[in-house]
């Protein structure tokens, strides 16, 4: 596994688009508290925010193969 702090959001993309399970993992760890705050931010409700986001990641998985490159800041 690449040093995730190195990484750019394009290389994170690639990879999960690859099936990469080290770059999913990497994305998860540098955007879900982000998402979280955000989502409990406009929510206000912690509960249904982390079911939110989680399912957002479910989805990006499920979803990789859609992934375009050239996309910008997951």
């Amino acid at each position: 596994m690449p040093n995730k702090h190195d990484l750019s959001d394009k290389d994170l993309v690639l990879g999960i688009k690859a099936g990469e399970e080290w770059a999913f993992r990497a994305s998860f760890d540098r955007f879900y508290n982000r998402l979280l705050r955000f989502a409990i931010s406009y929510l206000k409700d912690a509960g249904l925010a982390e079911d939110i986001v989680q399912d957002a990641f479910v989805l990006l998985w499920d979803y990789r193969l859609n992934l375009q490159e050239d996309t910008p800041n997951l």
